[in-house]
């Protein structure tokens, strides 16, 4: 009779290959689904809210703060302003992408700013208008490559069975 352990021993490499495949897929998933909600989904999200108050009226605002946050490539702002619609206080903060020196500088003489209202959300309106092209740029770089995980993902699930 002739020893067969050595197809055991391939049923085991088999086997546990096949487990590795299995976590690396779940691996693959998880990492895709951090990317996606994490900077992909606060991106696009941003830029829905801007473009949500794109052809809507101004109202005027009261700024409670407004700082200049110089960063690396551009000048950020950090707003707080208050607007009022439909009889209801809201503080909103969002500056947009748009948001330049000369808004700022006659922002802080006068006290007020205007406010592009989104009418669905009040708290969500912007005192810039307006999305350039590169910041589209990033979150949808992010979702390639979230979409290639869950691609990889799925073959390596494939390659499981």
């Amino acid at each position: 009779m002739s020893n067969l352990s050595w197809l055991k021993n391939n049923d085991y490499l088999e086997k546990n290959q096949k487990r590795e495949f299995s976590i690396a897929a779940w691996v693959c998933w998880g990492i895709a689904l951090i990317l996606l909600l994490i900077p992909v989904r606060s991106s696009f999200l941003r830029i829905y809210h801007i473009n949500a108050a794109q052809d809507t009226p101004t109202l005027s605002g009261q700024v409670l703060l407004l700082e200049r946050k110089p960063s690396r490539q551009e000048l950020l702002y950090e707003a707080r302003v208050e607007i009022t619609y439909k009889g209801k206080a809201y503080t909103m903060t969002e500056a947009g992408f748009r948001f330049t020196d000369g808004m700022y500088e006659q922002a802080m003489e006068s006290g007020t700013v205007a406010v592009y209202l989104n009418p669905d959300e009040p708290e969500k309106s912007v005192l810039s208008k307006g999305i350039p092209p590169r910041n589209y740029i990033l979150p949808s770089l992010f979702a390639l490559i979230a979409l290639t995980l869950i691609c990889t993902g799925a073959y390596f699930l494939k390659r499981s069975h």
